[in-house]
């Protein structure tokens, strides 16, 4: 029987339903509800440019083949790339651009706004912006599998694969397996150098897989295979470091307020924590 962790042979292919594409076999269970899902992205921060009465910044995007205007709300991943965006945007309209600032917000929020005007009449769009050094990042991975592609159509997500049948590795967290995905190649890098010189059995066979986030939003959404809801999704140290910032001011600000519910996604997400370490062995020991 397969292993439930086995990735598709069309895993690294990029597109926004690469994730549904995957052959894992016929499992008895349920797409995750938007409960579970929100409960997975509240530790992620993003960034939206708003105004001076905290209002994200929209723009409108004319369609020409369709006749239409499109509404559009830039997310990005970054703070640094948002906040180059805003100077930008003072630079060529300041008296547009010198009350706006860049807002953090959960990426839990922003999918459950997304989720909300989808079918709707001049629904709001969502464009999420990578950042530039993840998406050459995600192309070099990608050339270096054999695939002959010019650009990444998403965010990049990056994940270790290991073992004879190059499985996901998995990560101890107290008595739960997870598979975590990393927004950053250079921490995916990290555990690979760790693992090579911990396990050194698994270094031939350790490979660095990139997908798009948008495409595992999706199949977390609509698939219902089991593993898909072992997957974690790690936090950039940019916005894992912002995130403890914020919850420290949080704190300090109201030291009776009750602890909400993503105060431990700094901890459970980061991979600096010894039980989110990638374990000596693929995620395939468990069979089906």
């Amino acid at each position: 029987m397969k292993s439930i962790f086995r990735k598709g042979a069309s895993l690294a292919i990029v597109g926004a339903t690469l994730l549904s594409s995957l052959v894992i076999g016929s499992l008895e269970a349920l797409a995750l509800t938007q409960e579970q899902i929100l409960q997975k992205l509240a530790p992620v921060l993003v960034f939206t440019i708003n105004n001076e009465n905290g209002q994200t910044v929209i723009r409108e995007i004319r369609n020409q083949q369709q006749n239409r205007t499109a509404k559009v709300a830039g997310i990005f991943i970054s703070q640094k790339d948002a906040q180059a965006f805003l100077d930008k945007m003072k630079t060529e309209n300041p008296q547009l651009a010198n009350n706006m600032q860049v807002v953090p917000r959960s990426l839990a929020e922003v999918y459950q706004l997304e989720e909300a005007n989808k079918n709707k009449p001049e629904a709001l769009n969502f464009a999420y912006v990578p950042t530039q050094q993840q998406v050459d990042s995600a192309l070099t991975v990608l050339r270096q599998s054999g695939k002959n592609v010019n650009e990444f159509d998403g965010v990049p997500l990056f994940v270790l694969s290991g073992g004879p049948d190059k499985s996901y590795l998995a990560a101890q967290r107290g008595d739960q397996q997870i598979i975590p995905f990393f927004f950053s190649k250079e921490e995916v890098q990290e555990e690979v150098e760790r693992i090579k010189k911990q396990q050194p059995n698994l270094a031939s066979s350790l490979q660095i897989d990139v997908v798009p986030l948008e495409g595992l939003l999706d199949a977390w959404k609509n698939r219902k295979e089991e593993w898909l809801s072992k997957i974690e999704l790690i936090p950039s140290k940019e916005s894992r470091d912002l995130l403890r910032t914020l919850l420290t001011e949080m704190q300090r600000n109201n030291p009776n307020r009750p602890a909400s519910g993503t105060q431990a996604a700094p901890t459970q997400a980061s991979p600096q924590n010894n039980q989110s370490r990638p374990t000596n062995t693929p995620a395939n020991n468990q069979k089906r």
